[in-house]
């Protein structure tokens, strides 16, 4: 059973019908887009495999096709979906940052190093313009307009003196401050590391930098930093602050709050 997709319909469907955010959309558009493209998802991790699942069931209910076992088997149909775990491997903050500092491109240098002491998505800091930034007693605060789940917040990013001196000389390209999201994703995997785990380090100095505070108050922070649901069985706090794969030393570190 062949289905035809048209992107600019799949896309109002699942906002205008199903009521996700712009950026939820995009995503599964993107899952759906490489799929049509590659058939295969060699490599790809957990998370994108299931959403590249959840794009072609919102693609059959778009187009009144019922989904079942009898019209078609998701398990059976997409056998090449199968995820294979990676490899871990050790995040030193010292050994990535020393990466980071050494690019040429000054947008991607600047682009990691707000990630790292915003705790923003990747999704997040590519569709940061420059009115979304502003610069206060040597403090960056940045406003996310449509984060996940279409919720925005500000927040008091961890300082950097050299962000406070450069990011507002920033220009920006094609309405954007940063590149997109793919190209900043692509660039990180050829250095070593993912962009997700610079998303992680703020979590985790936070935590270390106020071990002393109350557990709930230092869990409400670091929540509200992430721009995560309040987690009552503390899953998803616990799985950012309790990464022993993620190396930080804070006798030498360049963070202050």
């Amino acid at each position: 059973m062949e289905i035809k997709i048209n992107f600019d319909e799949f896309e109002k469907y699942l906002i205008e019908n199903l009521n996700l955010s712009e950026s939820t959309a995009k995503t599964y558009l993107n899952r759906l887009t490489y799929y049509n493209k590659n058939e295969a998802l060699d490599g790809k991790s957990k998370n994108y495999i299931n959403q590249t699942k959840q794009a072609i069931k919102y693609l059959y209910r778009m187009n009144d096709i019922y989904y079942n076992d009898e019209i078609i088997n998701l398990t059976k149909l997409h056998d090449n979906m199968k995820h294979k775990k990676p490899v871990k491997t050790n995040f030193k903050l010292s050994i990535t940052n020393k990466k980071i500092n050494a690019l040429k491109d000054k947008r991607k240098k600047i682009a990691y190093r707000l990630q790292e002491i915003s705790g923003l998505r990747i999704n997040e800091i590519s569709n940061l313009t420059k009115n979304d930034i502003e610069f206060i007693n040597n403090k960056i605060y940045v406003t996310v307009g449509a984060g996940k789940g279409g919720k925005s917040r500000r927040i008091a990013t961890i300082k950097d003196k050299y962000l406070y001196k450069e990011l507002p000389e920033l220009g920006e390209r094609n309405g954007k401050l940063f590149y997109k999201e793919s190209t900043l994703r692509r660039k990180a995997w050829k250095l070593g590391f993912k962009t997700h785990k610079l998303r992680k380090v703020p979590a985790k100095y936070i935590n270390l930098k106020y071990c002393a505070k109350n557990e709930d108050e230092r869990r409400e922070l670091i929540q509200k930093f992430l721009g995560h649901e309040p987690d009552k069985r503390n899953r998803t706090y616990k799985r950012y602050i309790d990464n022993a794969d993620i190396e930080i030393d804070l006798s030498n570190t360049r963070f202050d709050i």
